[in-house]
Order: C-alpha cells, then sequence, then structure tokens
C-alpha cells in the first residue's frame, strides 16, 4: 500500500496512457525522441560555434583595444602641436566644413555560425579638405595630425563593429547553452 502512494507521487505530471499505445503511436514517439536528439545535437555544435567566434572577436578586440590610450595621447599632442603652429585652425575647421565627407561607412549583414553580424566597410572619398591649409607654417604638423586622427577614426568604427559582433554572438551562445 505504502508503495502504492509513492509511485502516485512520483509519477504527478507524466502522463499516463489508459491502454496500450498502438504502433502508430510508439513510432510518433520514437519520431519525436529522434527530432528532440537532433535538436540538442544542432544546439550543441552551435554553442561550440559561437563559443569559438567569440573567442576570436575577445582576441581581434583585444588586439584593437591594445594601445588605444597612448594613439588617442598622441593624436591630441599633434593636434596641439598643429595649432601652435597654426592658431586660427578652429575657425578654419568650424567655418569651412566640406560638402562631402572624407570617410564614407557602409554596413553590410554577414552570416557567421548562424549569426547575423553587422560589418562596416571605411571608404576614404577622394577629396582630401583643406587643401591650403598649412600652406604658411606648419603644414607638417597638420598633416600629421590628421592622419592620427584618421587612423584613430577607423579604430573607433572598427571598436564598435567587433563590440556589436560580440555582443549578437554572445546572446546565441547563451541561446544555444540554456
Amino acid at each position: 500500500m505504502k508503495d502504492d502512494d509513492e509511485e502516485e507521487e512520483n509519477t504527478f505530471g507524466v502522463v499516463r496512457y489508459p491502454c496500450m499505445p498502438s504502433l502508430v503511436a510508439l513510432q510518433q514517439m520514437r519520431n519525436r525522441l529522434h527530432l528532440a536528439f537532433l535538436g540538442r545535437k544542432l544546439m550543441k555544435w552551435t554553442a561550440l560555434a559561437t563559443g569559438r567566434e567569440m573567442r576570436k572577436l575577445a582576441g581581434e578586440l583585444y588586439e584593437v583595444y591594445q594601445g588605444f590610450g597612448e594613439d588617442l595621447r598622441n593624436a591630441f599632442i599633434l593636434l596641439a602641436r598643429s595649432r601652435y603652429f597654426c592658431p586660427q585652425l578652429n575657425h578654419i575647421v568650424t567655418e569651412d566644413i566640406g560638402k562631402r565627407a572624407g570617410v564614407v561607412v557602409q554596413q553590410y549583414a554577414k552570416s557567421v555560425s548562424g549569426v547575423k553580424i553587422v560589418n562596416f566597410e571605411i571608404y576614404e572619398t577622394e577629396c582630401p579638405p583643406y587643401e591650403h591649409l598649412g600652406i604658411e607654417k606648419g603644414g607638417q604638423a597638420i598633416l600629421e595630425a590628421k592622419k592620427a586622427w584618421l587612423d584613430l577614426l577607423k579604430r573607433l568604427i572598427m571598436m564598435m563593429q567587433l563590440r556589436s559582433s560580440f555582443l549578437m554572438v554572445e546572446i546565441a551562445n547563451k541561446n544555444a547553452t540554456k
């Protein structure tokens, strides 16, 4: 009597069949079990692929962030040097904004490990702004500052792309490892 009560308590939430299932019902159960196995296997492969992609993106992020502070400091020093040689630099830059951008970013989607990732492609236009800037004096310092800030801009765009990609892959990895 006591064993029957324990058996009933252990089977709460389990669907019981009042009679023996038919061959068709058994085949459906077998098919569901097989599909569940395949789904689990697919999720396992997805988790492995997204984990590998996350490690790759983390390495790329580390490389991009490494030395960023020093490069930013050097760019500000170059900007200060160019302002020293050309004091009206701020007025020239703010008043003489070009009609076309010097750097254009286009985005496109790419599928990596079953996750859609947005990639950015950086295009430099052919028209350099402020062609005659620094003719009088300080042209070399201004050119170095322009190059440093252009490199920083490209690096910031790469940082944003890698961070958003890492976030999307991380979400997919969390969903696969639930």
